[in-house]
């Protein structure tokens, strides 16, 4: 790895675009980490996330992918369990159709 390591540093100052800027990241800096807004990290998270959904039902979330890990803490399925009343008959389309994904990817874990 050290030869890698020396090879860029010797190599890459070169690829500097206008301005001295380097187009890419060298080793030891890390990208920043993507914010999932459909993960919580705490209970009182999901809770939060969960009234936010009920109160503001936005017909465009609805059966939109989430991530594994949006999809692991059910916030969105109890969102859609509180308002399968008021949702229209698309949109509880819709909302099956997002259920069963998440039962897909539950079922590929094991």
């Amino acid at each position: 790895m050290y030869g890698l390591e020396m090879f860029q540093l010797v190599c890459l100052p070169g690829c500097a675009g206008p301005d001295g800027e380097v187009p890419f990241t060298l080793i030891g800096q890390r990208k920043p980490a993507v914010v999932d807004p459909d993960v919580c990290g705490t209970p009182q998270d999901c809770g939060a996330r969960l009234s936010n959904l009920v109160k503001n039902p936005n017909g465009d979330r609805i059966g939109v992918p989430q991530s594994a890990d949006a999809y692991s803490n059910g916030t969105r399925l109890f969102a859609y369990r509180a308002l399968r009343k008021k949702l229209t008959c698309s949109e509880l389309k819709l909302a099956i159709e997002d259920t069963k994904a998440m039962l897909t990817l539950e079922k590929a874990s094991f």
